[in-house]
Protein backbone atom coordinates (compact mmCIF):
# COMPACT_ATOMS: atom_id res chain seq x y z
CA UNK A 1 0.00 0.00 0.00
CA UNK A 2 1.95 2.98 -1.37
CA UNK A 3 1.28 6.67 -1.82
CA UNK A 4 1.55 7.02 -5.60
CA UNK A 5 -0.21 10.18 -6.76
CA UNK A 6 -1.46 13.39 -5.16
CA UNK A 7 -3.87 15.76 -6.90
CA UNK A 8 -4.33 19.51 -6.61
CA UNK A 9 -7.40 21.38 -7.78
CA UNK A 10 -6.92 24.89 -9.20
CA UNK A 11 -9.04 27.46 -10.95
CA UNK A 12 -6.22 28.40 -13.37
CA UNK A 13 -4.54 25.28 -14.71
CA UNK A 14 -1.67 26.82 -16.65
CA UNK A 15 -0.46 29.33 -14.07
CA UNK A 16 -0.64 26.63 -11.39
CA UNK A 17 1.27 24.22 -13.63
CA UNK A 18 4.01 26.78 -14.21
CA UNK A 19 4.37 27.51 -10.50
CA UNK A 20 4.39 23.83 -9.51
CA UNK A 21 6.94 22.79 -12.13
CA UNK A 22 9.26 25.74 -11.45
CA UNK A 23 9.16 25.20 -7.69
CA UNK A 24 9.65 21.43 -7.63
CA UNK A 25 11.80 20.98 -10.71
CA UNK A 26 9.33 18.73 -12.56
CA UNK A 27 7.66 18.77 -15.97
CA UNK A 28 4.41 17.68 -17.57
CA UNK A 29 4.35 14.10 -18.81
CA UNK A 30 0.70 13.78 -19.81
CA UNK A 31 -2.59 15.60 -20.30
CA UNK A 32 -5.43 13.12 -20.01
CA UNK A 33 -8.32 13.81 -22.41
CA UNK A 34 -10.43 11.32 -20.45
CA UNK A 35 -11.00 13.75 -17.57
CA UNK A 36 -13.11 15.91 -19.87
CA UNK A 37 -16.10 13.69 -19.05
CA UNK A 38 -16.02 15.23 -15.56
CA UNK A 39 -15.72 18.77 -16.95
CA UNK A 40 -11.99 18.93 -16.19
CA UNK A 41 -8.60 19.51 -17.77
CA UNK A 42 -5.41 18.25 -16.16
CA UNK A 43 -1.64 17.81 -16.18
CA UNK A 44 0.28 14.86 -14.70
CA UNK A 45 3.87 15.50 -13.60
CA UNK A 46 6.23 12.78 -12.35
CA UNK A 47 8.52 13.43 -9.39
CA UNK A 48 10.86 10.47 -9.29
CA UNK A 49 8.53 7.49 -9.81
CA UNK A 50 5.54 9.15 -8.14
CA UNK A 51 3.15 11.73 -9.55
CA UNK A 52 1.60 15.13 -8.90
CA UNK A 53 -1.51 16.08 -10.83
CA UNK A 54 -3.44 19.31 -11.19
CA UNK A 55 -7.08 19.29 -12.27
CA UNK A 56 -9.05 22.37 -13.20
CA UNK A 57 -12.77 22.74 -13.94
CA UNK A 58 -13.61 23.71 -17.52
CA UNK A 59 -17.33 24.16 -16.99
CA UNK A 60 -19.67 25.14 -14.15
CA UNK A 61 -21.27 22.62 -11.83
CA UNK A 62 -18.32 20.24 -11.49
CA UNK A 63 -17.40 18.51 -8.25
CA UNK A 64 -13.92 20.04 -8.52
CA UNK A 65 -15.42 23.51 -8.87
CA UNK A 66 -17.63 22.99 -5.82
CA UNK A 67 -14.58 21.79 -3.92
CA UNK A 68 -12.74 25.04 -4.74
CA UNK A 69 -15.73 27.03 -3.51
CA UNK A 70 -16.13 24.98 -0.34
CA UNK A 71 -12.45 25.22 0.55
CA UNK A 72 -12.16 28.88 -0.51
CA UNK A 73 -9.53 28.45 -3.20
CA UNK A 74 -7.01 26.13 -4.81
CA UNK A 75 -5.46 23.32 -2.82
CA UNK A 76 -5.11 19.62 -2.18
CA UNK A 77 -7.95 17.57 -3.63
CA UNK A 78 -7.30 13.86 -4.04
CA UNK A 79 -5.05 11.11 -2.67
CA UNK A 80 -4.31 8.03 -4.79
CA UNK A 81 -2.89 4.98 -3.05
CA UNK A 82 -1.61 1.97 -4.97
CA UNK A 83 -2.82 -1.38 -3.58
CA UNK A 84 -2.24 -5.02 -4.63
CA UNK A 85 -5.94 -5.79 -5.22
CA UNK A 86 -8.28 -2.87 -5.92
CA UNK A 87 -11.39 -5.04 -6.27
CA UNK A 88 -10.88 -6.71 -2.90
CA UNK A 89 -10.24 -3.33 -1.27
CA UNK A 90 -13.41 -1.94 -2.87
CA UNK A 91 -15.50 -4.71 -1.40
CA UNK A 92 -13.95 -4.32 2.02
CA UNK A 93 -14.22 -0.51 2.17
CA UNK A 94 -17.77 -0.29 0.85
CA UNK A 95 -18.65 -2.91 3.45
CA UNK A 96 -17.71 -0.28 6.05
CA UNK A 97 -20.42 2.02 4.65
CA UNK A 98 -18.04 4.17 2.59
CA UNK A 99 -19.64 5.02 -0.75
CA UNK A 100 -17.87 4.46 -4.07
CA UNK A 101 -18.50 7.32 -6.50
CA UNK A 102 -16.45 6.02 -9.46
CA UNK A 103 -14.89 2.69 -10.32
CA UNK A 104 -13.27 1.00 -13.29
CA UNK A 105 -11.95 -2.50 -13.90
CA UNK A 106 -9.66 -2.67 -16.93
CA UNK A 107 -7.16 -5.36 -17.79
CA UNK A 108 -4.16 -3.25 -16.82
CA UNK A 109 -5.73 -0.80 -14.39
CA UNK A 110 -8.44 -0.93 -11.71
CA UNK A 111 -9.53 1.78 -9.30
CA UNK A 112 -12.25 3.02 -6.95
CA UNK A 113 -12.94 6.63 -5.95
CA UNK A 114 -14.63 7.06 -2.56
CA UNK A 115 -16.97 9.84 -1.55
CA UNK A 116 -15.24 12.72 0.31
CA UNK A 117 -18.14 12.98 2.74
CA UNK A 118 -17.27 9.49 3.93
CA UNK A 119 -13.49 10.04 4.04
CA UNK A 120 -13.06 13.14 6.23
CA UNK A 121 -13.33 15.59 3.33
CA UNK A 122 -10.75 14.02 0.98
CA UNK A 123 -11.36 12.30 -2.34
CA UNK A 124 -9.58 8.95 -1.90
CA UNK A 125 -8.79 6.46 -4.66
CA UNK A 126 -7.42 2.95 -4.23
CA UNK A 127 -5.72 1.88 -7.48
CA UNK A 128 -4.18 -1.31 -8.84
CA UNK A 129 -1.97 -1.68 -11.89
CA UNK A 130 -1.29 -4.91 -13.83
CA UNK A 131 1.83 -4.44 -15.91
CA UNK A 132 2.06 -6.12 -19.34
CA UNK A 133 4.60 -8.87 -19.78
CA UNK A 134 8.12 -7.51 -20.01
CA UNK A 135 7.28 -4.25 -18.24
CA UNK A 136 8.63 -3.36 -14.82
CA UNK A 137 5.55 -3.22 -12.52
CA UNK A 138 7.11 -0.29 -10.62
CA UNK A 139 7.15 1.78 -13.80
CA UNK A 140 3.68 0.90 -15.07
CA UNK A 141 1.29 3.73 -14.22
CA UNK A 142 -1.55 4.19 -16.76
CA UNK A 143 -2.75 7.59 -15.36
CA UNK A 144 0.51 9.04 -16.75
CA UNK A 145 0.45 7.09 -20.04
CA UNK A 146 3.31 5.02 -21.44
CA UNK A 147 6.01 7.61 -22.08
CA UNK A 148 6.03 9.32 -18.69
CA UNK A 149 9.48 8.01 -17.70
CA UNK A 150 11.33 10.26 -20.15
CA UNK A 151 9.75 13.26 -18.39
CA UNK A 152 10.66 12.05 -14.89
CA UNK A 153 13.19 14.25 -13.12
CA UNK A 154 14.85 13.60 -9.79
CA UNK A 155 17.41 16.41 -9.51
CA UNK A 156 15.27 18.67 -7.29
CA UNK A 157 12.55 16.43 -5.92
CA UNK A 158 12.35 12.65 -6.00
CA UNK A 159 9.01 11.21 -4.97
CA UNK A 160 6.13 11.63 -2.55
CA UNK A 161 6.41 10.83 1.12
CA UNK A 162 3.35 12.13 2.93
CA UNK A 163 -0.08 13.71 3.07
CA UNK A 164 -1.36 16.02 5.78
CA UNK A 165 -5.11 16.15 6.38
CA UNK A 166 -6.65 18.71 8.68
CA UNK A 167 -9.87 18.01 10.54
CA UNK A 168 -11.95 19.33 13.42
CA UNK A 169 -11.33 16.01 15.18
CA UNK A 170 -7.96 14.64 14.00
CA UNK A 171 -8.26 11.58 16.19
CA UNK A 172 -11.63 10.60 14.73
CA UNK A 173 -10.39 11.21 11.17
CA UNK A 174 -7.30 9.08 11.81
CA UNK A 175 -9.47 6.29 13.23
CA UNK A 176 -11.73 6.42 10.16
CA UNK A 177 -8.82 6.21 7.72
CA UNK A 178 -7.28 3.45 9.82
CA UNK A 179 -10.39 1.38 9.13
CA UNK A 180 -10.50 2.34 5.45
CA UNK A 181 -6.83 1.47 4.83
CA UNK A 182 -6.81 -1.39 7.32
CA UNK A 183 -3.65 0.01 8.91
CA UNK A 184 -3.04 1.17 12.49
CA UNK A 185 -2.93 4.84 13.40
CA UNK A 186 -0.36 5.90 15.97
CA UNK A 187 -0.39 9.47 17.24
CA UNK A 188 -2.81 10.28 14.40
CA UNK A 189 -0.32 9.03 11.78
CA UNK A 190 -0.85 6.07 9.44
CA UNK A 191 2.33 4.60 7.98
CA UNK A 192 2.40 3.40 4.38
CA UNK A 193 4.96 1.43 2.39
CA UNK A 194 8.20 3.08 1.16
CA UNK A 195 8.32 5.33 4.25
CA UNK A 196 5.14 7.17 3.29
CA UNK A 197 2.57 8.40 5.78
CA UNK A 198 -0.78 10.09 6.19
CA UNK A 199 -1.07 12.34 9.23
CA UNK A 200 -4.06 14.13 10.71
CA UNK A 201 -3.82 17.56 12.34
CA UNK A 202 -6.21 20.19 13.76
CA UNK A 203 -7.68 22.74 11.38
CA UNK A 204 -5.34 25.72 11.17
CA UNK A 205 -7.25 27.98 8.76
CA UNK A 206 -10.78 28.72 7.56
CA UNK A 207 -10.73 26.17 4.69
CA UNK A 208 -12.36 23.38 6.68
CA UNK A 209 -11.52 19.67 6.58
CA UNK A 210 -9.36 18.38 3.74
CA UNK A 211 -5.82 18.07 2.47
CA UNK A 212 -3.58 20.77 3.95
CA UNK A 213 -0.18 19.60 2.61
CA UNK A 214 1.63 17.10 0.42
CA UNK A 215 5.19 16.08 1.32
CA UNK A 216 7.83 15.59 -1.38
CA UNK A 217 11.40 14.33 -1.07
CA UNK A 218 13.98 17.05 -1.75
CA UNK A 219 17.42 16.02 -3.04
CA UNK A 220 20.83 17.64 -3.31
CA UNK A 221 23.04 17.93 -6.41
CA UNK A 222 24.09 14.30 -5.98
CA UNK A 223 20.42 13.27 -5.86
CA UNK A 224 20.66 12.27 -2.21
CA UNK A 225 17.47 12.91 -0.29
CA UNK A 226 18.02 15.77 2.14
CA UNK A 227 14.42 16.44 3.19
CA UNK A 228 11.38 14.21 3.26
CA UNK A 229 8.85 16.57 4.83
CA UNK A 230 6.43 15.27 7.37
CA UNK A 231 7.65 17.35 10.28
CA UNK A 232 5.94 15.74 13.23
CA UNK A 233 6.34 18.72 15.53
CA UNK A 234 3.82 19.41 18.24
CA UNK A 235 1.39 22.29 17.82
CA UNK A 236 1.88 24.50 20.87
CA UNK A 237 -0.10 27.58 19.83
CA UNK A 238 -3.85 27.30 19.41
CA UNK A 239 -5.56 28.38 16.19
CA UNK A 240 -7.57 30.89 18.21
CA UNK A 241 -4.43 32.57 19.54
CA UNK A 242 -2.94 32.71 16.04
CA UNK A 243 -6.10 34.35 14.72
CA UNK A 244 -6.01 36.95 17.50
CA UNK A 245 -2.36 37.71 16.65
CA UNK A 246 -3.22 38.05 12.95
CA UNK A 247 -6.06 40.41 13.84
CA UNK A 248 -3.61 42.60 15.75
CA UNK A 249 -1.11 42.59 12.87
CA UNK A 250 -3.84 43.49 10.39
CA UNK A 251 -4.37 46.63 12.46
CA UNK A 252 -0.69 47.54 11.95
CA UNK A 253 -1.34 47.74 8.20
CA UNK A 254 -4.79 49.27 8.42
CA UNK A 255 -4.05 52.21 10.72
CA UNK A 256 -0.75 51.63 12.46
CA UNK A 257 2.89 52.08 11.54
CA UNK A 258 2.67 49.91 8.40
CA UNK A 259 -0.05 51.59 6.33
CA UNK A 260 2.28 51.90 3.31
CA UNK A 261 2.14 48.10 2.99
CA UNK A 262 -1.64 47.89 2.58
CA UNK A 263 -3.06 46.30 -0.58
CA UNK A 264 -6.37 47.62 -1.81
CA UNK A 265 -7.70 44.31 -3.16
CA UNK A 266 -6.95 41.86 -0.33
CA UNK A 267 -6.30 41.36 3.36
CA UNK A 268 -2.70 41.50 4.57
CA UNK A 269 -1.04 41.71 7.97
CA UNK A 270 2.44 42.46 9.22
CA UNK A 271 4.80 44.16 11.62
CA UNK A 272 7.32 46.96 11.31
CA UNK A 273 10.71 46.85 13.02
CA UNK A 274 13.48 49.38 13.56
CA UNK A 275 16.78 49.00 15.41
CA UNK A 276 18.44 51.63 17.54
CA UNK A 277 19.81 54.69 15.81
CA UNK A 278 17.86 53.80 12.62
CA UNK A 279 20.59 51.32 11.57
CA UNK A 280 18.23 48.54 10.38
CA UNK A 281 14.58 48.55 9.34
CA UNK A 282 12.20 45.75 8.48
CA UNK A 283 8.70 45.04 7.35
CA UNK A 284 7.58 41.42 7.68
CA UNK A 285 4.10 40.67 6.41
CA UNK A 286 1.85 38.09 4.86
CA UNK A 287 -1.39 37.35 3.07
CA UNK A 288 -3.25 34.05 3.41
CA UNK A 289 -1.17 32.79 0.45
CA UNK A 290 2.30 34.32 0.77
CA UNK A 291 4.70 35.63 3.42
CA UNK A 292 7.49 38.11 2.62
CA UNK A 293 10.14 39.93 4.67
CA UNK A 294 11.92 43.14 3.63
CA UNK A 295 15.10 44.37 5.35
CA UNK A 296 16.79 47.69 4.72
CA UNK A 297 20.26 48.53 5.96
CA UNK A 298 23.91 48.54 4.99
CA UNK A 299 25.64 45.22 4.15
CA UNK A 300 28.89 46.67 5.48
CA UNK A 301 27.64 47.25 9.00
CA UNK A 302 25.30 49.27 11.17
CA UNK A 303 25.05 52.59 9.37
CA UNK A 304 22.46 55.07 10.67
CA UNK A 305 19.79 55.88 8.11
CA UNK A 306 18.83 59.31 9.41
CA UNK A 307 18.64 60.99 6.03
CA UNK A 308 17.70 58.72 3.14
CA UNK A 309 15.70 60.62 0.60
CA UNK A 310 15.16 63.30 3.20
CA UNK A 311 13.63 61.05 5.87
CA UNK A 312 14.65 58.86 8.77
CA UNK A 313 14.15 55.24 7.79
CA UNK A 314 12.02 52.99 9.98
CA UNK A 315 10.06 49.85 9.14
CA UNK A 316 6.97 51.70 8.04
CA UNK A 317 8.74 53.82 5.39
CA UNK A 318 10.78 52.27 2.57
CA UNK A 319 10.54 48.62 3.79
CA UNK A 320 6.74 48.75 3.92
CA UNK A 321 6.57 50.45 0.51
CA UNK A 322 8.92 47.86 -1.03
CA UNK A 323 6.85 45.06 0.50
CA UNK A 324 3.69 46.58 -0.98
CA UNK A 325 5.19 46.79 -4.46
CA UNK A 326 6.52 43.22 -4.40
CA UNK A 327 3.35 41.65 -3.00
CA UNK A 328 1.10 43.50 -5.44
CA UNK A 329 2.92 41.82 -8.30
CA UNK A 330 3.43 38.43 -6.67
CA UNK A 331 -0.25 38.05 -5.79
CA UNK A 332 -1.58 39.34 -9.09
CA UNK A 333 -4.04 36.85 -10.55
CA UNK A 334 -4.52 34.96 -7.30
CA UNK A 335 -7.97 35.11 -5.69
CA UNK A 336 -8.18 37.39 -2.66
CA UNK A 337 -8.64 35.29 0.47
CA UNK A 338 -9.72 36.38 3.93
CA UNK A 339 -7.97 35.59 7.18
CA UNK A 340 -9.85 33.44 9.66
CA UNK A 341 -11.45 35.61 12.31
CA UNK A 342 -11.01 34.68 15.98
CA UNK A 343 -14.02 33.26 17.75
CA UNK A 344 -15.34 36.13 19.89
CA UNK A 345 -16.76 33.65 22.39
CA UNK A 346 -13.23 32.42 23.11
CA UNK A 347 -11.74 35.86 23.73
CA UNK A 348 -11.54 36.35 27.50
CA UNK A 349 -13.05 39.54 28.94
CA UNK A 350 -10.53 42.25 29.76
CA UNK A 351 -9.28 42.24 33.31
CA UNK A 352 -9.90 45.44 35.27
CA UNK A 353 -6.80 47.58 35.60
CA UNK A 354 -5.71 47.83 39.19
CA UNK A 355 -4.10 51.18 40.00
CA UNK A 356 -2.37 51.68 43.32
CA UNK A 357 -3.49 54.78 45.25
CA UNK A 358 -1.01 57.68 45.17
CA UNK A 359 1.48 57.71 47.99
CA UNK A 360 1.66 61.05 49.75
CA UNK A 361 4.87 61.75 51.54
CA UNK A 362 4.54 63.19 55.02
CA UNK A 363 7.27 64.78 57.09
CA UNK A 364 8.51 62.50 59.79
CA UNK A 365 8.84 63.76 63.33
CA UNK A 366 10.75 62.43 66.24
CA UNK A 367 8.76 61.48 69.28
CA UNK A 368 11.72 62.19 71.52
CA UNK A 369 11.98 65.91 70.75
CA UNK A 370 9.49 68.58 69.68
CA UNK A 371 9.60 69.96 66.13
CA UNK A 372 11.80 72.99 65.65
CA UNK A 373 10.10 76.33 66.06
CA UNK A 374 9.24 78.19 62.85
CA UNK A 375 11.39 81.33 62.61
CA UNK A 376 9.48 84.58 62.63
CA UNK A 377 9.35 86.53 59.41
CA UNK A 378 11.36 89.72 59.40
CA UNK A 379 9.74 91.03 56.18
CA UNK A 380 6.90 93.50 56.46
CA UNK A 381 3.39 92.25 55.89
CA UNK A 382 1.87 92.99 52.46
CA UNK A 383 -0.15 96.13 52.05
CA UNK A 384 -3.90 95.44 51.93
CA UNK A 385 -5.43 95.98 48.51
CA UNK A 386 -8.89 95.72 47.04
CA UNK A 387 -9.83 92.30 45.62
CA UNK A 388 -8.86 92.19 41.94
CA UNK A 389 -11.15 90.96 39.16
CA UNK A 390 -10.35 87.33 38.23
CA UNK A 391 -10.69 86.26 34.57
CA UNK A 392 -13.10 83.39 33.89
CA UNK A 393 -10.93 81.82 31.18
CA UNK A 394 -7.74 79.88 31.68
CA UNK A 395 -4.49 81.47 30.54
CA UNK A 396 -1.01 80.14 30.10
CA UNK A 397 0.48 82.95 32.24
CA UNK A 398 -0.73 84.88 35.31
CA UNK A 399 -3.10 87.75 34.50
CA UNK A 400 -1.26 91.05 34.26
CA UNK A 401 -4.01 92.87 36.17
CA UNK A 402 -2.99 91.26 39.42
CA UNK A 403 -0.60 93.09 41.64
CA UNK A 404 2.78 91.69 42.65
CA UNK A 405 2.61 88.70 44.93
CA UNK A 406 4.35 88.63 48.24
CA UNK A 407 7.30 86.32 48.70
CA UNK A 408 6.75 86.10 52.46
CA UNK A 409 5.20 83.07 54.06
CA UNK A 410 1.74 84.00 55.40
CA UNK A 411 1.48 84.32 59.12
CA UNK A 412 0.08 81.39 60.98
CA UNK A 413 -2.96 83.56 61.89
CA UNK A 414 -3.01 86.64 59.69
CA UNK A 415 -5.28 89.54 60.51
CA UNK A 416 -8.71 89.24 58.88
CA UNK A 417 -8.18 92.34 56.74
CA UNK A 418 -4.79 91.29 55.42
CA UNK A 419 -4.55 89.64 51.94
CA UNK A 420 -1.74 88.95 49.55
CA UNK A 421 -1.70 90.00 45.90
CA UNK A 422 -3.62 86.87 44.80
CA UNK A 423 -6.49 87.45 47.22
CA UNK A 424 -5.64 84.21 49.03
CA UNK A 425 -5.11 83.91 52.80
Amino acid sequence: MKLRQCVFVAADLESSREELCDTLGIEVAYRDPGVAKWGLANVVCPTGHDFLEIVSPTQPGTSAGRYIERRKGDGGYMVIIQVPDAVAERQRVTGLGVRAVEQKDLVAYKYTHFHPSDTAGVLLSLDQTIAPAGTDPKLWWPPAEKDWLKHARADVTNGLCGVEIQHTDPGAAAALWSKILNRPAKDNIISLDNEGEIRFVPIADDRGPGVSAYDVKVVDRNRHVVFEGGDKGKQVVSAQLVREAVLAMRAVVQYGTGTRAALSDREVAGKTGTSENYENAWFVGFSPQLATAVWMGSPSGNVPMRDVGGIRVFGGTYPAAIWHQFMAGALQGLPPLAFSAPNPDEIPPPEPLKVAPPVRSRPTTSLSSPPPARPASTLPAPTPTAPPSVPTTATSSPPTSLGPTSTTRPRRRPPPSTTNGNNQP
